[in-house]
């Protein structure tokens, strides 16, 4: 993961913005606080691209949730959207990864659990 970040701000060093993410952090540095709606019309990125580089991001601590924000659809509703921020302090970026490492774990063991229930007779949630 640490090799990842670095190569992102290798981009920023150079100038050289080629890859997705990068170009997702661009544009938060720019525009502070975005939905992937915003950012996949201004990046010109498809929808499914876009939140896969999202939760890339996410899962490097360098993204995060900053609310919600609601706009008018095609059809005349409102829908609200989730507000993304770029994470520019260091510590808090390891702590946002932690963060999102534990709750992807959960996230699997309860499916686990859901799922395969009938074949594991372990308690998973007490693993490290």
């Amino acid at each position: 993961m640490k090799a990842k970040v670095e190569s992102l701000r290798e981009q920023f060093r150079s100038g050289q913005i080629k890859t997705n993410n990068a170009k997702v952090v661009k544009y938060l540095l720019d525009y502070s606080f975005a939905t992937i709606n915003m950012m996949r019309k201004d990046l010109n990125m498809a929808h499914q691209t876009l939140t896969s580089r999202v939760s890339d991001l996410m899962d490097m601590g360098l993204l995060y949730e900053n609310g919600t924000t609601s706009e008018v659809n095609q059809d005349g509703r409102a829908v609200l959207y989730t507000l993304y921020g770029l994470e520019k302090d260091r510590h808090q970026q390891e702590i946002r990864r932690a963060i999102r490492r534990r709750e992807k774990y959960n996230s699997i063991i309860k499916r686990l659990n859901e799922e395969f229930e009938d074949l594991f007779t372990e308690d998973y949630e007490s693993i490290k």
